[in-house]
C-alpha cells in the first residue's frame, strides 16, 4: 500500500489542477476580440484511489504496475456571489491512468531516483 503526501500526484499523468473541473476564462487583447479558453477552477472535494503491485527486477531496481482513479468536484456552497462558470461535463469527471513505473535506487546512499512512468 502506498501512502501519498500532499505533494504527490493523485492520478499519475495529470498536471496540477486537472483533477478538478475547468472554468471558462476570457481575455480581450488589444484587437478587441474576446478570446475564450478553459483553465482549472480548483476543487473543494477531491477523492482518489491507487492500486499498485511492486516487484524487484535486479539489485536496486524495481518495477510497479499501477492503476489510479480520481475525481474532483467544485461544490457551489460557500463560494459567494462570484461563482466560476464551469465547462459542462467537467465537474466530477472520473479520471484514470494505468501503467508501469520503473525505479532505481543509487547504491550506497539508498536514495531512489524519480520514477520513470510508462
Amino acid at each position: 500500500m502506498r501512502v501519498s503526501s500532499s505533494s504527490d500526484e493523485l492520478v499519475r499523468g495529470l498536471r496540477a489542477g486537472e483533477l478538478g473541473p475547468s472554468e471558462v476564462t476570457t481575455r480581450i487583447p488589444p484587437s478587441g476580440v474576446t478570446i475564450y479558453s478553459a483553465s482549472p477552477s480548483g476543487a473543494n472535494l477531491v477523492s482518489a484511489a491507487n492500486a499498485e503491485y511492486r516487484f524487484p527486477l535486479a539489485v536496486g531496481t524495481e518495477a510497479a504496475a499501477f492503476f489510479d482513479l480520481g475525481s474532483g468536484l467544485l461544490l457551489p456552497t460557500g463560494l459567494g456571489p462570484a461563482k466560476p462558470v464551469l465547462l459542462g461535463g467537467t465537474n466530477g469527471v472520473l479520471h484514470g491512468s494505468a501503467g508501469i513505473e520503473l525505479r532505481w535506487t543509487a547504491p550506497g546512499v539508498q536514495v531512489p531516483f524519480e520514477p520513470i512512468t510508462l
